[in-house]
């Protein structure tokens, strides 16, 4: 009874320790691809949805 509940402990901790490894590995890799994005492609990703490029093109296919 005590050794199947301590083997259950072991298999937990294990598993927390990989998906810790897993998050930190996802973070540094976030974090790197962020650091050396370029400018001019954050600033247009940050600007998209205010863009009204879209729509006004949309309308004109509209009217057409």
């Amino acid at each position: 009874m005590i050794s199947n509940n301590l083997s259950a402990v072991e298999v937990a901790s294990l598993l927390q320790s990989i998906v810790f490894v897993l998050f930190f590995i996802f973070f540094i890799l976030v974090s790197f691809y962020a650091i050396t994005s370029s400018k001019e492609f954050i600033n247009e990703m940050s600007n998209l949805p205010l863009e009204d490029c879209v729509v006004k093109q949309t309308d004109e296919n509209l009217k057409s």
